[in-house]
Protein backbone atom coordinates (compact mmCIF):
# COMPACT_ATOMS: atom_id res chain seq x y z
CA UNK A 1 0.00 0.00 0.00
CA UNK A 2 1.30 3.68 -0.86
CA UNK A 3 0.30 6.65 0.81
CA UNK A 4 0.90 9.75 -1.33
CA UNK A 5 0.96 13.08 0.53
CA UNK A 6 0.07 16.51 -1.62
CA UNK A 7 0.56 19.32 1.39
CA UNK A 8 2.56 19.79 4.60
CA UNK A 9 -0.51 19.88 6.03
CA UNK A 10 -1.89 16.09 5.29
CA UNK A 11 2.27 15.30 6.05
CA UNK A 12 1.65 16.09 9.59
CA UNK A 13 -1.39 14.35 9.86
CA UNK A 14 0.38 11.34 8.91
CA UNK A 15 3.18 11.77 11.02
CA UNK A 16 1.52 12.44 14.32
CA UNK A 17 -0.40 9.13 13.33
CA UNK A 18 2.22 7.13 12.97
CA UNK A 19 3.94 8.76 15.88
CA UNK A 20 1.18 7.64 18.15
CA UNK A 21 1.37 3.86 17.10
CA UNK A 22 4.43 3.98 19.91
CA UNK A 23 5.62 0.93 18.01
CA UNK A 24 9.19 0.88 16.29
CA UNK A 25 8.05 -2.25 13.83
CA UNK A 26 5.10 -0.25 13.26
CA UNK A 27 6.46 2.81 12.67
CA UNK A 28 9.55 1.82 10.08
CA UNK A 29 6.32 -0.29 8.05
CA UNK A 30 4.27 3.17 7.75
CA UNK A 31 6.78 5.29 6.97
CA UNK A 32 7.66 3.33 3.74
CA UNK A 33 4.16 3.66 2.23
CA UNK A 34 4.91 7.23 2.24
CA UNK A 35 4.87 8.79 -1.06
CA UNK A 36 5.24 12.57 -1.27
CA UNK A 37 3.99 14.58 -4.47
CA UNK A 38 7.03 16.58 -5.77
CA UNK A 39 5.09 19.42 -6.22
CA UNK A 40 5.05 19.91 -2.51
CA UNK A 41 8.96 20.85 -2.71
CA UNK A 42 8.19 23.68 -5.14
CA UNK A 43 10.86 23.99 -7.58
CA UNK A 44 14.01 23.66 -5.37
CA UNK A 45 15.14 20.22 -6.55
CA UNK A 46 15.41 21.47 -9.99
CA UNK A 47 17.06 24.47 -9.23
CA UNK A 48 19.59 22.59 -7.21
CA UNK A 49 20.54 19.95 -9.40
CA UNK A 50 21.54 22.97 -11.98
CA UNK A 51 24.11 24.32 -9.51
CA UNK A 52 28.32 22.96 -8.78
CA UNK A 53 27.45 20.98 -5.71
CA UNK A 54 30.56 22.29 -3.80
CA UNK A 55 29.77 26.22 -4.33
CA UNK A 56 28.28 28.65 -1.89
CA UNK A 57 25.31 29.11 -3.85
CA UNK A 58 24.12 25.91 -4.05
CA UNK A 59 25.01 25.71 0.07
CA UNK A 60 23.08 28.43 -0.01
CA UNK A 61 20.04 27.48 -1.53
CA UNK A 62 20.30 24.23 0.46
CA UNK A 63 19.78 26.05 3.80
CA UNK A 64 16.41 27.83 2.04
CA UNK A 65 15.32 24.29 1.28
CA UNK A 66 15.86 23.47 4.47
CA UNK A 67 13.78 26.10 6.34
CA UNK A 68 11.39 25.83 3.75
CA UNK A 69 11.07 21.92 4.86
CA UNK A 70 11.47 22.45 8.55
CA UNK A 71 8.79 25.85 8.40
CA UNK A 72 11.46 28.00 10.32
CA UNK A 73 15.32 28.46 10.17
CA UNK A 74 17.63 25.65 10.78
CA UNK A 75 19.80 26.25 14.26
CA UNK A 76 22.09 23.76 15.41
CA UNK A 77 20.20 23.38 18.81
CA UNK A 78 17.87 21.62 17.11
CA UNK A 79 20.07 18.76 16.97
CA UNK A 80 19.59 18.06 20.44
CA UNK A 81 16.69 15.39 21.67
CA UNK A 82 15.07 15.17 25.03
CA UNK A 83 15.67 11.54 26.24
CA UNK A 84 15.13 9.58 29.77
CA UNK A 85 18.84 9.48 31.00
CA UNK A 86 18.41 6.98 33.40
CA UNK A 87 16.38 4.88 30.94
CA UNK A 88 19.07 4.72 28.33
CA UNK A 89 21.93 4.49 30.83
CA UNK A 90 20.54 1.49 32.02
CA UNK A 91 18.57 -0.23 28.81
CA UNK A 92 20.24 2.33 25.91
CA UNK A 93 19.92 2.42 22.58
CA UNK A 94 18.48 -0.31 20.17
CA UNK A 95 17.19 -2.14 23.03
CA UNK A 96 14.69 0.46 23.95
CA UNK A 97 12.54 0.41 20.83
CA UNK A 98 11.85 -3.55 22.54
CA UNK A 99 11.97 -4.46 18.10
CA UNK A 100 13.59 -7.71 17.33
CA UNK A 101 14.47 -6.49 13.87
CA UNK A 102 15.47 -3.34 14.87
CA UNK A 103 18.00 -4.51 18.12
CA UNK A 104 19.14 -7.78 15.79
CA UNK A 105 19.47 -5.41 12.66
CA UNK A 106 21.47 -2.77 14.82
CA UNK A 107 23.62 -5.76 16.61
CA UNK A 108 25.09 -7.05 13.01
CA UNK A 109 25.33 -3.57 12.20
CA UNK A 110 28.10 -2.88 15.35
CA UNK A 111 29.98 -6.00 14.43
CA UNK A 112 30.41 -5.36 10.98
CA UNK A 113 31.62 -2.34 11.69
CA UNK A 114 34.12 -2.86 14.37
CA UNK A 115 35.34 -5.75 11.86
CA UNK A 116 35.44 -3.80 9.33
CA UNK A 117 37.19 -0.39 10.94
CA UNK A 118 40.05 -3.23 12.67
CA UNK A 119 41.84 -1.09 14.49
CA UNK A 120 44.54 -2.39 16.62
CA UNK A 121 44.65 -2.21 20.75
CA UNK A 122 45.86 0.22 22.35
CA UNK A 123 44.60 3.15 19.99
CA UNK A 124 42.53 6.16 20.25
CA UNK A 125 39.06 7.15 18.56
CA UNK A 126 37.18 9.95 18.53
CA UNK A 127 33.25 9.17 18.03
CA UNK A 128 32.01 12.44 16.69
CA UNK A 129 28.31 12.66 17.09
CA UNK A 130 28.30 10.11 19.19
CA UNK A 131 24.37 9.97 20.32
CA UNK A 132 23.90 8.10 23.53
CA UNK A 133 26.69 6.01 22.70
CA UNK A 134 25.29 2.56 21.21
CA UNK A 135 28.35 1.40 19.42
CA UNK A 136 30.80 3.90 21.35
CA UNK A 137 29.91 1.17 24.59
CA UNK A 138 31.13 -2.14 22.67
CA UNK A 139 34.26 -0.11 21.50
CA UNK A 140 34.80 1.01 25.02
CA UNK A 141 34.71 -1.88 26.63
CA UNK A 142 37.19 -3.71 24.32
CA UNK A 143 39.40 -1.41 25.54
CA UNK A 144 40.00 1.49 22.98
CA UNK A 145 40.27 5.24 24.64
CA UNK A 146 37.55 6.90 23.37
CA UNK A 147 36.97 11.15 23.09
CA UNK A 148 33.34 11.20 22.39
CA UNK A 149 31.77 14.59 20.99
CA UNK A 150 28.01 15.22 20.79
CA UNK A 151 25.93 18.72 20.98
CA UNK A 152 23.29 16.82 23.82
CA UNK A 153 24.82 17.02 27.00
CA UNK A 154 22.24 14.34 27.97
CA UNK A 155 23.78 12.46 25.41
CA UNK A 156 27.20 12.68 26.64
CA UNK A 157 25.66 12.12 30.73
CA UNK A 158 24.25 8.45 29.49
CA UNK A 159 27.71 7.76 28.32
CA UNK A 160 29.54 9.09 31.48
CA UNK A 161 27.26 6.68 33.81
CA UNK A 162 27.69 3.85 31.12
CA UNK A 163 31.39 3.78 30.96
CA UNK A 164 32.08 4.16 34.75
CA UNK A 165 34.32 1.39 36.13
CA UNK A 166 35.86 1.15 32.83
CA UNK A 167 39.41 0.82 33.54
CA UNK A 168 40.76 2.46 30.25
CA UNK A 169 39.45 6.24 29.14
CA UNK A 170 36.24 7.77 28.06
CA UNK A 171 36.44 11.36 27.77
CA UNK A 172 32.90 13.77 26.83
CA UNK A 173 33.54 16.70 24.64
CA UNK A 174 29.95 19.15 24.36
CA UNK A 175 31.05 20.98 21.21
CA UNK A 176 29.07 21.44 17.62
CA UNK A 177 30.74 19.03 14.86
CA UNK A 178 31.90 21.92 12.98
CA UNK A 179 33.91 23.80 15.40
CA UNK A 180 35.77 20.71 16.92
CA UNK A 181 38.96 22.18 18.30
CA UNK A 182 40.88 19.43 20.61
CA UNK A 183 44.43 19.34 21.37
CA UNK A 184 44.78 15.79 20.55
CA UNK A 185 45.44 12.99 17.83
CA UNK A 186 43.52 10.05 16.92
CA UNK A 187 44.08 6.43 15.48
CA UNK A 188 40.52 6.51 13.67
CA UNK A 189 37.76 9.04 13.47
CA UNK A 190 34.40 7.68 13.49
CA UNK A 191 31.10 8.92 12.32
CA UNK A 192 28.08 6.59 13.04
CA UNK A 193 24.69 8.24 11.91
CA UNK A 194 26.21 11.22 12.28
CA UNK A 195 27.95 13.02 9.40
CA UNK A 196 24.93 13.46 7.77
CA UNK A 197 23.79 15.73 10.57
CA UNK A 198 26.64 18.57 9.78
CA UNK A 199 24.71 20.74 7.32
CA UNK A 200 28.46 22.84 6.64
CA UNK A 201 29.65 18.67 6.16
CA UNK A 202 32.95 19.94 4.41
CA UNK A 203 34.01 22.03 7.67
CA UNK A 204 33.31 18.80 9.58
CA UNK A 205 35.23 16.98 7.47
CA UNK A 206 38.49 19.14 7.82
CA UNK A 207 38.15 18.93 11.53
CA UNK A 208 37.90 15.09 11.20
CA UNK A 209 41.43 15.66 9.26
CA UNK A 210 43.24 17.80 11.57
CA UNK A 211 42.46 15.24 14.66
CA UNK A 212 43.78 12.40 12.34
CA UNK A 213 47.31 10.58 12.95
CA UNK A 214 49.20 10.03 9.75
CA UNK A 215 48.35 6.72 9.48
CA UNK A 216 44.84 7.07 10.49
CA UNK A 217 41.28 6.58 9.23
CA UNK A 218 38.73 8.53 9.26
CA UNK A 219 35.32 5.97 9.49
CA UNK A 220 31.64 6.45 7.60
CA UNK A 221 29.16 4.30 9.11
CA UNK A 222 25.88 3.85 8.40
CA UNK A 223 25.83 7.07 6.85
CA UNK A 224 23.01 7.91 3.87
CA UNK A 225 25.50 7.45 0.38
CA UNK A 226 23.47 6.95 -2.02
CA UNK A 227 25.20 5.32 -4.92
CA UNK A 228 22.00 6.32 -7.79
CA UNK A 229 19.94 9.17 -8.20
CA UNK A 230 16.52 7.90 -6.77
CA UNK A 231 13.35 10.26 -6.12
CA UNK A 232 14.29 10.90 -2.26
CA UNK A 233 17.46 11.99 -3.18
CA UNK A 234 17.30 13.64 -6.87
CA UNK A 235 20.54 16.06 -6.48
CA UNK A 236 24.28 15.73 -5.31
CA UNK A 237 23.66 16.45 -1.86
CA UNK A 238 20.81 17.75 -0.06
CA UNK A 239 17.86 16.98 2.54
CA UNK A 240 16.76 13.61 1.66
CA UNK A 241 13.07 13.27 0.79
CA UNK A 242 11.87 9.45 1.95
CA UNK A 243 9.36 9.57 5.10
CA UNK A 244 11.45 8.98 7.70
CA UNK A 245 14.19 11.74 7.20
CA UNK A 246 11.22 14.29 6.28
CA UNK A 247 9.25 13.73 9.80
CA UNK A 248 12.95 13.93 11.63
CA UNK A 249 13.17 17.28 9.85
CA UNK A 250 9.44 18.06 10.19
CA UNK A 251 9.28 16.88 14.21
CA UNK A 252 12.44 17.48 15.36
CA UNK A 253 13.92 20.34 13.47
CA UNK A 254 17.36 18.25 12.20
CA UNK A 255 19.67 18.37 9.07
CA UNK A 256 19.49 15.18 7.07
CA UNK A 257 21.27 15.30 4.70
CA UNK A 258 22.20 12.48 2.06
CA UNK A 259 24.61 12.55 -0.47
CA UNK A 260 25.53 10.54 -3.55
CA UNK A 261 28.26 8.48 -3.78
CA UNK A 262 29.96 10.45 -6.60
CA UNK A 263 29.62 13.87 -4.83
CA UNK A 264 31.08 11.95 -1.41
CA UNK A 265 33.93 9.97 -3.18
CA UNK A 266 35.01 13.76 -5.15
CA UNK A 267 34.62 15.66 -1.77
CA UNK A 268 37.35 13.32 -0.04
CA UNK A 269 39.19 13.28 -3.04
CA UNK A 270 39.48 17.63 -2.91
CA UNK A 271 40.33 16.74 0.76
CA UNK A 272 43.59 14.26 0.01
CA UNK A 273 41.64 11.20 0.68
CA UNK A 274 40.68 8.01 -0.55
CA UNK A 275 37.95 5.47 0.51
CA UNK A 276 36.82 1.59 -0.09
CA UNK A 277 33.68 0.77 0.97
CA UNK A 278 32.22 -2.28 2.40
CA UNK A 279 28.48 -3.80 2.90
CA UNK A 280 26.48 -6.24 4.32
CA UNK A 281 23.67 -7.71 3.04
CA UNK A 282 22.34 -8.30 6.11
CA UNK A 283 21.39 -4.90 7.06
CA UNK A 284 21.50 -1.27 5.39
CA UNK A 285 23.05 -0.11 8.75
CA UNK A 286 25.94 -2.40 8.11
CA UNK A 287 28.03 -0.23 5.95
CA UNK A 288 31.01 1.07 5.99
CA UNK A 289 33.54 3.73 3.95
CA UNK A 290 37.22 3.51 5.27
CA UNK A 291 38.63 7.05 4.50
CA UNK A 292 42.37 7.29 4.89
CA UNK A 293 45.06 9.94 3.46
CA UNK A 294 46.81 9.45 0.09
CA UNK A 295 49.75 6.84 0.05
CA UNK A 296 52.71 8.92 -1.20
CA UNK A 297 55.20 6.69 -3.28
CA UNK A 298 58.67 7.68 -3.84
CA UNK A 299 60.08 6.90 -7.24
CA UNK A 300 61.54 3.68 -7.08
CA UNK A 301 59.63 2.33 -4.14
CA UNK A 302 57.05 -0.56 -4.40
CA UNK A 303 53.86 -0.72 -2.42
CA UNK A 304 52.38 -4.66 -1.28
CA UNK A 305 48.92 -5.25 -2.06
CA UNK A 306 48.89 -7.81 0.46
CA UNK A 307 46.54 -7.88 3.65
CA UNK A 308 48.14 -5.83 6.57
CA UNK A 309 50.60 -4.22 3.77
CA UNK A 310 50.08 -0.37 2.70
CA UNK A 311 49.61 -0.66 -0.05
CA UNK A 312 46.23 -2.08 0.12
CA UNK A 313 45.47 1.58 1.39
CA UNK A 314 45.50 2.50 -2.12
CA UNK A 315 43.20 0.09 -3.55
CA UNK A 316 39.70 1.68 -3.93
CA UNK A 317 36.42 0.56 -5.06
CA UNK A 318 36.25 -3.20 -7.12
CA UNK A 319 38.56 -5.06 -4.84
CA UNK A 320 37.95 -8.17 -2.52
CA UNK A 321 38.83 -7.98 0.67
CA UNK A 322 42.95 -8.08 1.05
CA UNK A 323 44.55 -11.67 1.68
CA UNK A 324 47.45 -13.00 2.91
CA UNK A 325 48.85 -13.60 -0.68
CA UNK A 326 47.51 -10.53 -2.32
CA UNK A 327 44.12 -9.10 -3.53
CA UNK A 328 41.93 -10.41 -5.82
CA UNK A 329 39.85 -8.06 -8.23
CA UNK A 330 35.95 -8.02 -7.64
CA UNK A 331 34.16 -7.02 -11.12
CA UNK A 332 34.77 -5.38 -14.10
CA UNK A 333 36.76 -1.93 -13.25
CA UNK A 334 39.06 -2.19 -10.09
CA UNK A 335 40.94 0.98 -9.45
CA UNK A 336 44.17 1.98 -7.64
CA UNK A 337 44.60 5.63 -6.61
CA UNK A 338 47.95 6.98 -4.76
CA UNK A 339 50.38 10.38 -5.07
CA UNK A 340 53.49 10.42 -6.88
CA UNK A 341 55.66 12.15 -3.59
CA UNK A 342 58.99 13.33 -6.16
CA UNK A 343 58.20 14.01 -9.90
CA UNK A 344 61.59 16.15 -11.12
CA UNK A 345 61.23 18.15 -13.80
CA UNK A 346 63.47 16.80 -15.76
CA UNK A 347 61.34 13.54 -15.92
CA UNK A 348 59.43 13.40 -19.27
CA UNK A 349 58.01 9.79 -18.90
CA UNK A 350 57.11 7.76 -15.47
CA UNK A 351 57.51 3.69 -15.33
CA UNK A 352 55.25 1.50 -13.13
CA UNK A 353 55.93 -2.12 -12.72
CA UNK A 354 53.16 -4.51 -11.78
CA UNK A 355 53.32 -8.13 -10.38
CA UNK A 356 50.27 -9.84 -10.67
CA UNK A 357 48.54 -12.92 -11.64
CA UNK A 358 45.65 -12.95 -13.99
CA UNK A 359 43.08 -15.94 -13.54
CA UNK A 360 43.53 -18.38 -15.77
CA UNK A 361 41.62 -21.47 -16.73
CA UNK A 362 40.63 -24.27 -19.35
CA UNK A 363 37.24 -22.72 -18.86
CA UNK A 364 38.95 -19.26 -19.08
CA UNK A 365 41.88 -19.37 -21.34
CA UNK A 366 42.02 -15.61 -22.30
CA UNK A 367 41.72 -12.50 -20.34
CA UNK A 368 42.29 -9.08 -21.96
CA UNK A 369 42.62 -6.08 -19.55
CA UNK A 370 43.00 -2.67 -20.79
CA UNK A 371 44.67 -0.02 -18.34
CA UNK A 372 44.00 3.99 -18.02
CA UNK A 373 45.99 6.26 -16.30
CA UNK A 374 44.02 8.93 -14.93
CA UNK A 375 41.42 7.93 -17.83
CA UNK A 376 43.73 8.12 -20.47
CA UNK A 377 44.45 4.46 -22.21
CA UNK A 378 48.35 3.65 -21.56
CA UNK A 379 48.02 0.10 -22.40
CA UNK A 380 45.95 -2.94 -23.18
CA UNK A 381 47.52 -6.61 -21.99
CA UNK A 382 46.76 -9.64 -22.96
CA UNK A 383 47.37 -13.01 -21.11
CA UNK A 384 46.30 -16.32 -22.59
CA UNK A 385 46.75 -20.15 -21.42
CA UNK A 386 45.46 -22.29 -18.92
CA UNK A 387 47.02 -21.65 -16.05
CA UNK A 388 47.39 -19.06 -13.16
CA UNK A 389 51.26 -18.02 -12.87
CA UNK A 390 52.31 -14.44 -11.64
CA UNK A 391 53.56 -11.88 -14.57
CA UNK A 392 55.17 -8.96 -15.17
CA UNK A 393 53.96 -5.74 -16.58
CA UNK A 394 55.57 -2.70 -17.24
CA UNK A 395 53.25 0.85 -18.23
CA UNK A 396 55.50 3.91 -19.76
CA UNK A 397 53.39 7.27 -19.93
CA UNK A 398 54.26 10.47 -19.94
CA UNK A 399 53.63 13.10 -17.18
CA UNK A 400 51.45 14.59 -18.51
CA UNK A 401 49.01 12.44 -17.75
CA UNK A 402 49.35 14.07 -13.67
CA UNK A 403 48.25 17.22 -13.13
CA UNK A 404 49.48 19.43 -10.22
CA UNK A 405 48.04 17.30 -7.12
CA UNK A 406 50.63 14.14 -8.65
CA UNK A 407 47.87 11.67 -7.99
CA UNK A 408 47.79 8.85 -10.16
CA UNK A 409 44.71 6.62 -10.66
CA UNK A 410 45.05 3.15 -12.31
CA UNK A 411 41.99 1.77 -13.90
CA UNK A 412 41.57 -1.40 -15.24
CA UNK A 413 38.92 -2.35 -17.38
CA UNK A 414 38.80 -5.99 -17.30
CA UNK A 415 36.77 -7.87 -20.55
CA UNK A 416 35.62 -11.19 -18.91
CA UNK A 417 36.18 -11.00 -15.33
CA UNK A 418 35.51 -14.52 -14.01
CA UNK A 419 35.53 -15.37 -9.84
CA UNK A 420 38.07 -18.29 -8.75
CA UNK A 421 35.05 -20.37 -6.91
CA UNK A 422 33.32 -19.95 -10.41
Amino acid sequence: MTITINSFEELDNFLNYVEALNDDDAMRKHWLTLKLNPLIFKDFAEKIKKLDPFTDQYYSLIQDFFGYLQGCKYHISNEGLLIDVELMTHVGYPYSTRSPATVGAFLIAYGFIIKTMNVPIPARILDIGTGVGALTQHLAKMGYDLTCVDVNDDFLEVIRRASKGLPNRVDCVLSNMEELDLKQKFDAVLFMESFHHSLNHRETLKKAINHLKPNGIIVFAAEPIIKSETDYLPYPWGPRLDGESIRAIRKHGWIELGFSESYFYEMLHKSGLQAQRFSSSETHWADVIIARPYKSLKLGKSLSMRAGQEGTFALLSGWSQPEPFGTWTDGSSPTIRFIVEDTPETYQQLQLNFELIPFLAFTHTEQQIKVFINEHHAETWLFNGTESTEEKRTIIFLKEFLDESKVINIRFQISSPISPSS
